[in-house]
């Protein structure tokens, strides 16, 4: 039920509401009240209709039409873009569809809108139209279609039914043309018996076949390994030729490497005796290193005595200059009679 109806930039609407009753609500006002708009918003809301712009307002802004009910909260706005919203849901307007769910959520026909002009409310309509829209109601409608569908398909299947009957009788008159067949099928068991039994016949004989040419081609083996067989002592000698071959070439390398190694250390030994030779002149050497660097420390060690020294009789110096000159502050200072023992100075 219809409980309130905010419509906003719609024709003469720019911000209207309409609190509704329960029951029949009849709205009523003078001419180009905005009467008629009311239920074009209504319409615009349930069918989507008019499209286009001709019914927005001209002083701009939004156009929307919101409607409440006692159970859903509805919208349709058209701005840059155009959609509907049932609670916190959003659809987009296309054409003149209208989503099934706001469908469901307004459950209004045309006959919920009429207008002043229309004839009343089944009073101009025929018995039979009258009739039909009470059955729409109370749904005797959806009863009857659902009688008649059943009662064709009972038809339906009743026709089959003897169709299908008299197509098993014609079937079963053709089908004693073929008793003969009993007597065929025994027999075609029998063969198919008998092929199996060539079948694996014939397979075995394959298996057969198979394990003789393998035995031809392991006899011919075996020829050509007796005429090889015919050479074994001269192969073996000559094995055994390169075996020695081989051990005298091993032999060979490893005296080629001693004597590379020998000669090695022959030079080392040669480099280790001059070595020796110089070492009196090394051990010299040496020797003479360390006292120059003796030398070149205790040089160090007297060159800093010499600057401590300087540095001490210069400093002894500037103390005697000073003492000097503080004995004559001190005689300058001093009274002529010592304030201490009462005696001229």
């Amino acid at each position: 039920m219809i409980q309130e109806l905010l419509i906003k930039n719609f024709q003469s609407h720019k911000d209207s509401t309409l609190e509704f009753d329960k029951g029949v609500n009849i709205i009523v006002g003078s001419s180009d009240s905005g009467k008629s708009a009311i239920i074009r918003a209504l319409r615009w809301l349930k069918d989507n209709r008019p499209s286009g712009d001709s019914f927005r307002s001209n002083w701009g802004g939004k156009t929307q039409v919101e409607l409440f009910t006692n159970n859903s909260h509805i919208v349709r706005s058209k701005d840059k873009e155009e959609e509907y919203i049932l609670g916190d849901t959003h659809f987009k307007a296309f054409r003149t569809d209208v989503p099934k769910e706001i469908q469901d959520a307004l459950n209004l026909s045309d006959i919920n809108l009429q207008t002043q002009l229309e004839a009343p409310f089944l009073l101009s309509e025929t018995p039979g139209a009258v009739a039909q829209h009470f059955n729409k109601v109370a749904r005797l409608d959806k009863i009857d279609q659902s009688t008649q569908n059943i009662n064709s398909g009972i038809r339906q299947h009743t026709a089959d039914i003897k169709y299908k009957e008299g197509q098993i009788e014609t079937k079963q008159e053709a089908l004693k043309k073929f008793e003969y067949l009993e007597k065929f099928e025994i027999k075609l068991e029998v063969l198919e018996g008998l092929e199996k039994q060539l079948i694996i016949k014939s397979n075995s004989y394959k298996k057969l076949d198979g394990f003789l040419n393998d035995l031809n081609d392991v006899n011919e083996e075996i020829k050509e390994a007796s005429q090889i067989l015919i050479y074994e002592k001269e192969v073996d000698n000559l094995l055994d030729l390169i075996d020695k071959r081989n051990k005298v070439r091993k032999s060979r390398k490893l005296l080629e490497n001693l004597w590379h190694e020998i000669n090695d250390d022959s030079l080392e030994i040669d480099e280790q005796n001059k070595l020796i030779t110089l070492e009196p002149s090394i051990i010299s050497i040496l020797k003479l290193y360390e006292e120059r660097r003796i030398k070149e420390t205790n040089k160090i060690k007297l060159f800093k005595a010499i600057s401590l020294i300087n540095n001490t009789q210069i400093q002894l110096e500037e103390e005697e200059d000073e003492l000097k000159a503080l004995e004559v502050e001190f005689k300058d200072s001093f009274p002529e009679i010592c304030p201490l023992c009462n005696k001229p100075k």
